[in-house]
This record gives C-alpha cells, sequence and structure tokens, in this order.
C-alpha cells in the first residue's frame, strides 16, 4: 500500500483566485471624478463595477432634487436619539458596524432635541444633516452626469452618452429612470435632445426618434425615456412600433417572456404599457388570422343557388377542380404557417408584423385554361376564388389603433410644463 502511495502521482495543487484590485492610480482617477467643489458630503457610488468615494455639495444637490433634499435634511431626527434621556445621547461621531459587519461612522444627532416635546416638534429636524449618502445601487454613469450638471461641470458633460452592452440607450435609459425616481427630468431637460441626435447617429426634428434603426434592439428603453422627458410624439411612434414587434416566449419553466428583436421587454416601463402593448397585439393577431380563415369559411360553407343545386362560391365558371386547386393550396399554405388546423390569437407567439408578411407572401395556385363543357369556349381560372389575403392585409396594417394610454399622455403634458420657462 505504501508502494502504491508513493507512485501515485501528486495531487494537483489549487491556486487560490485572487481578485483583480484595481491600480491605486486609477482608483484616485475614478475618485476624482465623483469630488466636486464646495464640497460638505460624502458620496458612496459604484463606477464601472469599483466602489467610489466622492464629495458633493449639499446644496447643490438639495438644488438640483427635492428628493435629494430630503436625503440630505431628513424632516425627522434619527429615532435612535431622540426618545433617550440626555446624558445618553450620542453628541460626537462614533464608529459601529452595519449588517454586513463593516465598520462606518454615524453622525452625531442636533444638539439637544429633547425627548419630552410633543411628537409633530420632534418630526422637524432641527437643523440636522446627514455625513454621508448611499448611491451604490445606481447607475455610476449616469450618476455621474446628473452630478456634474447639478454642480455646474458643463464642459464634463458628454455630447453623447456612452454604449453599454451594444445598446446606445442603456446609459440614456438608467439616467432617465434616476430623473423619474429622483424627480429632477427638468435639471437634464436642456441635454436631453441633443443626446437623442447622437444615439440616432443623425439630425431628426426635436420630437421624432428614428424608430427604424433603434426598434429592433431597445424600443422598450426608449418608450421609457420618451414617457420621463415628455416626448409625446415619439412615445406614440414606439409604442405602435412596439405593438407589431413584439413576440412571446415561453421557458421551460413555464415563464413568459416578451421579447423585441433579440431583447427582453424591459421591466422598468411606464405603468400599464406592457398590457396595453399585448392587448393590442392579440387584437392584431386576430384580425389578421379572421382574414384567411373568412376564406377558408367562404369556401367550403358558402353556396350560390343557381341551376337547382348548390356550389360553392370559388370558381367563376363552376369548376370543382379549380376550387380543389385553390382550396388545397391554402391549406398547405396554413399549414405551413402553423396556422391550420385554425387556432386562436392566443396561441400564436410570433410577432404582428411576422404574421403579416407570411400571409402577404401566400401563394394560391389555380388550375389552367379548360374548355366550357356547352359551347367549349376556353375559360381562365386566374381570378377565382376571389382570395385577395395580400390586399386585405395590407389595408389593415395602414391603419393601426393607438396603444398610448390616457395617463400616458396626461404624464407626458405635465413633464412639458415643468420644462417649459415661467412665464
Amino acid at each position: 500500500m505504501d508502494d502504491q502511495d508513493a507512485t501515485a502521482p501528486p495531487a494537483p495543487r489549487r491556486i487560490p483566485r485572487t481578485r483583480k484590485r484595481l491600480p491605486l492610480a486609477m482608483s484616485e482617477e475614478v475618485n476624482k471624478k465623483f469630488i466636486f467643489p464646495n464640497a460638505d458630503l460624502m458620496l458612496l457610488a459604484t463606477y464601472e463595477k469599483r466602489p467610489v468615494k466622492g464629495k458633493v455639495s449639499s446644496v447643490a444637490m438639495s438644488l438640483a432634487s427635492p428628493v435629494w433634499q430630503k436625503f440630505i435634511f431628513p424632516p425627522f431626527v434619527p429615532f435612535q436619539d431622540v426618545d433617550k434621556p440626555k446624558d445618553e445621547r450620542n453628541t460626537e461621531i462614533e464608529e459601529e458596524q452595519d449588517d454586513n459587519g463593516q465598520a462606518g461612522l454615524r453622525p452625531h444627532p442636533p444638539a439637544d432635541p429633547p425627548a419630552d416635546r410633543p411628537k409633530q416638534l420632534r418630526l422637524s429636524n432641527g437643523g440636522y444633516m446627514v455625513q454621508e449618502l448611499d448611491f451604490r445601487e445606481d447607475n455610476g454613469a449616469a450618476l455621474l452626469v446628473l452630478h456634474q450638471i447639478a454642480h455646474l461641470q458643463f464642459r464634463n458633460i458628454p455630447f453623447r452618452l456612452p454604449d453599454r452592452f451594444g445598446c446606445p440607450s442603456y446609459i440614456f435609459n438608467k439616467l432617465a429612470s434616476m430623473c423619474d425616481l429622483y424627480d429632477c427630468a427638468s435639471l437634464v431637460k436642456p441635454w436631453v435632445e441633443n443626446w437623442v441626435v447622437a444615439a440616432q447617429d443623425g439630425p431628426r426634428s426635436a420630437d421624432h426618434v428614428a424608430w427604424s434603426c433603434c426598434h429592433t434592439v431597445d424600443n422598450g428603453k426608449w418608450l421609457f425615456i420618451d414617457w420621463v422627458f415628455g416626448r409625446e410624439q415619439s412615445f406614440e411612434e414606439g409604442a405602435k412600433c412596439a405593438v407589431r414587434k413584439i413576440y412571446v416566449r415561453r421557458y421551460l419553466d413555464g415563464t413568459l417572456r416578451y421579447k423585441i428583436g433579440s431583447r427582453n421587454f424591459p421591466k422598468l416601463a411606464p405603468p400599464g404599457l406592457l398590457e396595453n402593448l399585448l392587448k393590442h397585439r392579440l387584437r392584431d393577431i386576430k384580425a389578421l388570422l379572421d382574414i384567411v380563415y373568412a376564406h377558408e369559411k367562404r369556401i367550403t360553407e358558402g353556396v350560390k343557388e343557381e341551376f337547382g343545386w348548390s356550389q360553392p362560391i370559388v370558381c367563376n365558371h363552376y369548376n370543382r377542380s379549380c376550387e380543389a386547386i385553390i382550396y388545397g393550396s391554402l391549406v398547405l399554405e396554413l399549414t405551413s404557417l402553423k396556422l391550420w388546423p385554425a387556432i386562436i390569437e392566443h396561441e400564436y407567439s410570433e410577432s404582428v408584423e411576422e404574421l403579416a408578411e407570411s400571409l402577404q407572401n401566400m401563394t394560391i395556385h389555380h388550375i389552367g385554361p379548360t374548355k366550357d363543357l356547352f359551347d367549349g369556349k376556353i375559360e381562365t381560372h386566374e381570378n377565382c376564388g376571389g382570395i385577395n389575403i395580400r390586399e386585405q392585409v395590407q389595408e389593415y396594417m395602414v391603419k393601426q389603433a393607438d396603444p398610448v394610454l390616457p395617463h400616458h399622455r396626461e404624464h407626458m403634458r405635465i413633464q412639458r410644463e415643468r420644462f417649459e420657462p415661467a412665464k
């Protein structure tokens, strides 16, 4: 046994994985981006997946966002000290541990908040200001742009917001979500149209987005951007585009994903928008399916009383072979598209646009010229059947209902009014 152990190959050495550290010089350079003049407040952020400690001005942040103002000057005294006896209150900054066991600083409360005064008076902050703000869950690039504008560092504001993951609106969307969350959309309004033009790689009108170059990639993100900044015309165009482009995928775990192009429809969207888009999508799919199923039903059920017998209304010359060719080619085309046996709109998972294109490309065959049984005249069958699916689908796709809900328009109207200069 010992000999076998001696000849056995040595166990492979396990090399511990080490976390790649950011060079000190680069780390300091990143921190400098978040250090602003007249700073009196510590800022914690995450920039390019790295922790950042910056310094910001409480005055600039308070003017930029009413939400930030309440973060900095909370309208109440910290509850951990207000009801304690005076000799037990913290009167200076102390070190304590958070839930993760990491040491941090706790700022002192305002001087002498008497615990015995009425509750409504204790809710006023008495001049208390926090010493540190934690924005680590927010997107660092978008947060940096907001602070550059708030601190009047206009020369540092990018002409074009950076791309992420091949998506030109990724950072723009994050910025819009923060503007909505912190109620500061008016802060960045002067730059919005320039960012839109830069993202679309070409000049556009003031309230228009080139959906032809963005709808297949990040349509859902642009919808939220337009909603936040009150771009109503662009929002309507994008919503109509989404109705035609969105499709459904069911995964093995039973979950449904709604997608546009190769991307999932974003979770961050105006309230009620996705539900209404899906409602309009189902309505359009049903209307398109009804077009082709109506022709199949007309061939099999429609009758015409003439010469004392019932005849399907298909062939102009009452030729059974012509009817069989037309009906067979129609059913074969529907079968190849997985639309036969007939389905309902909820069973179709592809987009409205794909369904319309498939129906317009259907080929209905006819028999060649035949001789009339009575007078021997040549009969042509190119116009038999009356199946004009292509024209019917094109006509339906031209007229599209508006998928924008009234409360979406009201929100965008309010946003535009906030951006207008005071009279």
